[in-house]
């Protein structure tokens, strides 16, 4: 994977090619925003506002594997709730 159009794709998201930012309707169809599961609440809850933290720290305080943290990290970028910085990743919303 090297884009977000591909990590859309690969959980069914829409993706409007040419910004590779998630499409105005949200999910294909016109369904409405799709629920998160209880890996990406776990990751999104260990995460801080203000202090970015590395994916190991972030399993460590959601008690998931470092590649589940990944997997959720990379969905919720796609969705716009967080974001990575040059020394680990924080929550936007």
């Amino acid at each position: 994977m090297t884009t977000a159009a591909e990590m859309a794709e690969l959980i069914g998201v829409g993706v409007d090619p040419e910004l590779d930012l998630p499409g105005a309707g949200g999910a294909v169809g016109g369904a409405g925003p799709r629920e998160r599961t209880s890996d990406q609440i776990r990751v999104f809850d260990a995460l801080s506002v203000r202090a970015p933290r590395v994916p190991a720290e972030v399993a460590r305080r959601s008690g998931l594997s470092t590649a589940a943290v990944l997997g959720a990290l990379g969905t919720l970028d796609l969705e716009g709730s967080v974001r990575e910085r040059a020394t680990g990743w924080v929550r936007v919303t």
